[in-house]
């Protein structure tokens, strides 16, 4: 049983679909190195293994998304978690200089 599986049994908990479209968006951000969804589009069909859809349906698909689960207190936390990772691999990040500067 996969993690996901088991997440998703949990009384009053998300929806698998849920679960996978944030953990697709998250790849895409962490695959893509940057925030912006113009590149992260890019991405997404090697994530979903759909490289007949043409870009503007996966920045759609995006879109959808943000718009579902972006106020969510899952999203924000694995928003999170994935910024926490991109920064730990940045050297020199400015949160993580001495004074901020």
């Amino acid at each position: 049983m996969t993690l996901l599986d088991k997440i998703t049994r949990l009384p009053g908990k998300y929806h698998q679909s849920t679960l996978k479209n944030v953990e697709l968006l998250l790849a895409g951000l962490l695959s893509a190195r940057s925030v912006s969804l113009y590149k992260i589009k890019d991405e997404f069909s090697a994530l979903t293994g759909k490289t007949d859809a043409s870009r503007h349906t996966h920045y759609k698909r995006m879109l959808r998304i943000f718009e579902r689960y972006g106020s969510t207190r899952l999203f924000i936390d694995l928003l999170l978690w994935a910024t926490g990772l991109v920064i730990g691999k940045v050297e020199y990040f400015f949160w993580t200089r001495p004074n901020g500067k």
